[in-house]
């Protein structure tokens, strides 16, 4: 009988007569369901094993079952449904991981090293067949040195509690933004050196440069047709089918569920009378004024400016915001922010409010929209929003915050025409700038401005497209883990990005030759609703010194969730001459 943790604690099933021959053929029962009959009591013990735990250790010498059981448990749960993805892992060139200098394509470097858990996968559901396509679809070879590179470039800005900071930057213990908006904490940096690169572009003009392999949870439109949600799918998976035949745009990732949760940071100037100064204001060296008819802006703006400041009203819609005693506080604190002398194409709104509280961001974007904002009906029934500004900085902080705040934009540049020009009063008013109309939809109501805010509707979206997947040479990457539960975490414009499995049944075998780092990285890697299952051989380790995997087994033994099977030579199955040869060779004590 196999000698189990004591965290596998489950009584082996009952073996039958035909669990006790030879032959280990699988059988289809009256369903079509698939089943695997054991060769020995052990083998029962392994596979309910595999039922109990998350985590499963199966050792013991060579032919005793474990690559071929594990096998055998990942493809009935991919045929009952209830994984999605196989992952294959070995250590290749034994310890040493230097599959990136070997020539040929992906499936010529590690085709050599994969080939038993290939054969495995061909003896129990053939090589042709309904079995095997859905298996082929599932299956994903992922040595260890390609696992780590799932890897974004270097420069690429990453979203962290404080502001962005370069990818090639990050350190374990820093904080990133996770998936819901809220900070979760990097728990593993693995440079990845120079590597070939994609630039993935998305539907509202967004996007990320990343490796080849780099993870995305990403929804077809057959996965949203049938009801089947996210799945992981890789770089190079999603090039090849980014537009189906009617190019429609195949793939769909979410947005960050939540509010990005900035650090709260003190500020001087009240943030919706500041939006309104970007928005409708003019900032000269000697003056601060507001242009609105809106009385309740005006009311707005003037319970905000600072104390000893008033509104005063020049001519017609003009208004001044001046001092009793000349010493105009305002104009200070918007030199500060160096916005004093910004013209309408060079406003900007300061890092010191982009990067604040929910509350501040939302603040300024209501003063920004309810000068120059207005809402539209979209054809798919959301409340579309519209922002317009001769400022292309300005209307790129508009729609980082509004992705900031669980919001979705994206910008449209409208040249000048003569056309557009038109006369007020007088006055011929000239238009000598493109405009930038953003569009924007936000899961809160943007505008105080009562006329205004009575005009928007619910409006949600949820996600965005791929546009396109193409090749950007090669770059400095980065891979980072993150300790978010869904292992989500966002990079430039709140793109939500990944680089574990979910759903998957992940299969690390020969693991006796890996180091104690390499099982580390494989262990957690895995994400929801998976299961990983280990396998090795200690006595036949290539690494000098104490086997990692013993030290993890010794370390994990306690651990809920987590088991451990090991065969003894007597419970070998494969030929009767093996259990002899171990013994006879076995170090003498």
């Amino acid at each position: 009988m196999a000698r189990t943790s004591k965290t596998t604690s489950t009584r082996a099933p009952r073996v039958t007569r035909a669990a006790k021959e030879e032959s280990s053929r699988k059988q289809p029962t009256g369903n079509g369901s698939f089943h695997i009959e054991f060769k020995n009591q052990a083998q029962g013990l392994a596979w309910a094993a595999f039922k109990q735990h998350d985590v499963l250790f199966l050792t013991g010498p060579a032919g005793t079952g474990k690559t071929h059981l594990a096998c055998a448990f990942a493809i009935e749960q991919i045929l009952t449904k209830e994984k999605k993805r196989i992952i294959m892992t070995r250590p290749v060139v034994e310890a040493g991981e230097s599959l990136g200098f070997l020539p040929g394509t992906f499936e010529e470097k590690i085709d050599p090293y994969m080939m038993p858990m290939y054969d495995c996968m061909d003896k129990l559901v053939g090589k042709e067949g309904p079995w095997r396509d859905k298996i082929n679809y599932a299956m994903e070879a992922a040595p260890l040195a390609y696992m780590r590179g799932r890897a974004i470039i270097n420069t690429e800005l990453i979203p962290t509690p404080t502001g962005m900071k370069p990818m090639g930057s990050i350190q374990v213990g820093d904080l990133v933004i996770g998936s819901d908006g809220y900070p979760t904490k990097v728990i593993g940096v693995f440079p990845q050196g120079t590597k070939p690169v994609f630039e993935v572009k998305f539907s509202d003009k967004t996007k990320s440069v990343c490796s080849g392999d780099h993870l995305w949870n990403t929804m077809t439109l057959n996965e949203k047709r049938h009801g089947k949600g996210y799945t992981t799918k890789n770089t190079f998976e999603i090039k090849e089918n980014v537009k189906n035949k009617h190019n429609q745009k195949v793939h769909r990732i979410p947005i960050v569920s939540g509010v990005v949760q900035f650090e709260s940071q003190h500020i001087k100037i009240d943030p919706y009378l500041l939006g309104v100064l970007l928005g409708d204001g003019h900032i000269r060296k000697g003056a601060v004024r507001i242009t609105s008819v809106d009385e309740e802006i005006l009311t707005e703006c003037e319970q905000r400016i600072p104390v000893g400041l008033k509104l005063k009203k020049r001519t017609g819609c003009d208004y001044a915001i001046v001092s009793e005693n000349k010493n105009n506080q305002l104009l200070k604190m918007l030199y500060e922010l160096e916005l004093v002398g910004s013209k309408s194409n060079t406003k900007f709104i300061p890092e010191i409010y982009k990067f604040n509280s929910a509350e501040v961001r939302l603040s300024v974007l209501q003063g920004l929209l309810d000068t120059d904002g207005w809402i539209c009906k979209h054809r798919s029934g959301n409340c579309r929003i519209q922002y317009c500004s001769t400022s292309k900085q300005l209307a790129d902080d508009v729609m980082f915050v509004v992705r900031s705040l669980g919001g979705h934009a994206y910008c449209n540049k409208r040249e000048f025409d003569e056309k557009d020009d038109h006369q007020y009063k007088e006055h011929i008013i000239r238009h000598v700038n493109p405009s930038y109309v953003v569009d924007i939809v936000m899961p809160v109501n943007p505008f105080k401005l009562d006329r205004k805010a009575k005009q928007y509707g619910d409006s949600k979206i949820s996600v965005k497209l791929i546009s396109s997947v193409e090749e950007a040479g090669e770059a400095e990457c980065t891979c980072i883990q993150v300790e978010a539960k869904d292992h989500l975490y966002l990079t430039n414009d709140f793109i939500v990005t990944h680089n574990t499995f979910d759903d998957a049944i992940c299969i690390f075998d020969e693991a006796q030759n890996a180091s104690m780092m390499q099982l580390k990285l494989f262990m957690t890697r895995f994400g929801e609703n998976s299961k990983l299952i280990i396998t090795g051989d200690p006595s036949q380790s290539d690494l000098a010194g104490r086997v990692a995997l013993v030290d993890v087994m010794t370390r994990l033994h306690s651990v809920d969730g987590i088991g451990i099977v090991e065969f003894k030579p007597s419970q070998i199955v494969r030929h009767p001459l093996i259990s002899k040869i171990i013994e006879k060779l076995e170090p003498q004590s």
